[in-house]
C-alpha cells in the first residue's frame, strides 16, 4: 500500500458443496474474520468482501503458491501479492472453522461509574441493517459466554442467531475476563 506495507491473511475452506468461502484478517485495522466470497476463472481468482466493498482480482502464479493481482475498494487501488501458506497436515483437535460472519471484539464505558466493560459483537454477513440483540447474565460473575463447565450458552446462541440474520452483543460482568 502506499508508503509501506499491511499484513492481510485470507483463509479459504473448501465446503461440502465444492464450493470455496473465505475470511479476511487485517489485524493493524482489526478486521477480524470478514466473510468473503472465492470465485475461480480458470487462472483467475477473485475474493470479495461485501461488507467492505472490497475485492481482489489475482493470478495463480505458475507454482500455485503465490496470487499477484490487486487489491480494490472504494477510493483506492494498490497491487498486492498473497502467499499460500499451507495447512498443517492435521488439523489440531480444538480446530474449529472460522463462522460466516463478522466478529469484532468492542469495548464500551459508563462514564458517570468509570466502568469499562468488554465484549464480543457479531454482524450476519451481507448489507445490514439487521435487528440486533444484547444478551445480559443473571445473577454472579459471568463472562460474554456464559460459560459454565464446559458449556458456552452465550457463545452458542449469539452464533444460532447471527447465522439467523441477527447482529448479537454479548459483554463480560464487571470485574471477568
Amino acid at each position: 500500500m502506499p508508503g509501506g506495507s499491511l499484513e492481510v491473511m485470507v483463509s479459504v475452506t473448501e465446503l461440502a458443496t465444492g464450493k470455496q468461502f473465505a475470511v479476511l484478517d487485517v489485524p493493524l485495522q482489526k478486521v477480524n474474520r470478514m466473510p468473503m466470497t472465492v470465485e475461480t476463472r480458470g487462472d483467475t481468482v477473485v475474493f470479495y468482501a461485501a461488507a467492505a466493498d472490497s475485492r481482489f482480482v489475482g493470478l495463480v502464479g505458475r507454482d500455485g503458491k503465490l496470487l499477484q493481482g490487486t487489491w480494490q475498494q472504494p477510493g483506492s487501488e494498490a497491487p498486492m501479492a498473497l502467499t499460500l501458506i499451507p495447512p498443517p497436515a492435521a488439523l489440531p483437535k480444538n480446530f474449529t472453522f472460522p463462522p460466516p460472519y463478522r466478529v469484532d471484539e468492542v469495548a464500551f464505558s459508563n462514564q458517570q461509574a468509570s466502568i469499562r466493560l468488554a465484549g464480543t459483537l457479531t454482524i450476519p454477513a451481507g448489507p445490514g441493517p439487521f435487528p440486533a440483540v444484547l444478551l445480559l447474565s443473571d445473577t454472579g460473575p459471568q463472562d460474554r459466554d456464559g460459560t459454565l463447565d464446559q458449556y458456552r450458552m452465550f457463545g452458542s446462541l449469539a452464533d444460532y442467531l447471527t447465522w439467523r440474520g441477527i447482529a448479537v452483543l454479548r459483554y463480560d460482568d464487571r470485574g471477568v475476563g
